[in-house]
């Protein structure tokens, strides 16, 4: 069963289904014929009302990617070049969703709450921002949102609070700004999960698997990647958990991206940087 959410006194929203973003309409107001989505410039055949039945055709998926990590799933997908995962992190202390699943549903609350004790979201940067508001409430959490950081035109998400630099949430869990892809994108690192560290990247840094099904890894932003990233890269990462995929045992790739031009890339323009590996499991 797919949630609503909150309407916000007589607002109607409307679902982009190539990408997930959330557009709010004012009350007495439609979409103009000529609308492009901010995200993906899909036009506005593609948007449907968050109360239309098509959408309870659609289900959330979690899989655990490793010990304590789920990586959180929408089917049918999203559009391949706008494909994007969320994740629980599941630390004993309470969960923390680095962003928010696509669709609020009760099953999938259901299996968050199952998992463990929600304590935060987190929105990686400005792109994804999609339903987080209502996984908030949906939780009765916090959502944080990097300084800077603004949802894409259309959507009215206020974050509960901003991430100026860096918190500490737990002794070995920390959230940390790294600006770049977007001004306030936002990073998890977990030093004490189960299977070794692990490092919630957003779109800061990519994970892309292409057709011939090599992976690429590159930092996702403009040239030359500021030394927050590089400071997260550096560190010890036994899974990067970017939105577009996890990477196993990533240290080894992430101490190939030196700080050069090459080492930034954006995959679905057919830029080819970074750095290729070949199929991983």
């Amino acid at each position: 069963m797919v949630l609503l959410g909150r309407d916000a006194e007589g607002w109607r929203r409307y679902y982009c289904t190539v990408c997930g973003h959330i557009e709010w309409v004012a009350p007495g107001e439609g979409l103009p014929d000529d609308y492009r989505c901010p995200l993906c410039e899909a036009k506005r055949s593609v948007m449907i009302e968050l109360s239309d039945p098509r959408l309870a055709r659609h289900r959330i998926e979690f899989r655990e990617v490793t010990a304590g990590v789920w990586q959180v799933d929408k089917r049918p997908p999203f559009r391949e070049d706008f494909q994007h995962y969320s994740y629980v992190l599941g630390h004993p202390e309470g969960l923390i969703l680095y962003d928010a699943p696509p669709l609020v549903t009760t099953e999938a609350i259901d299996k968050i709450k199952s998992l463990g004790t929600p304590r935060l979201l987190v929105v990686s940067h400005t792109d994804f921002v999609g339903m987080a508001g209502d996984w908030a409430d949906a939780l009765g959490i916090p959502a944080l949102m990097g300084e800077g950081d603004r949802p894409l035109r259309g959507n009215r998400f206020e974050p509960t609070e901003r991430v100026r630099d860096r918190r500490r949430v737990y002794d070995d869990l920390e959230i940390i700004r790294v600006p770049g892809h977007s001004p306030g994108s936002l990073a998890v690192y977990w030093s004490g999960a189960p299977k070794g560290p692990v490092l919630c990247s957003g779109d800061a840094i990519t994970v892309w698997r292409h057709a011939d099904n090599r992976v690429q890894i590159a930092f996702f932003q403009t040239p030359p990647a500021g030394a927050a990233l590089y400071d997260l890269a550096a560190r010890p990462v036994a899974l990067l958990a970017s939105c577009g995929g996890v990477l196993p045992r990533a240290s080894s790739a992430l101490a190939r991206l030196r700080e050069t031009p090459d080492n930034c890339a954006r995959p679905y323009a057919g830029e080819t940087g970074g750095v290729w590996l070949e199929s991983i499991n």
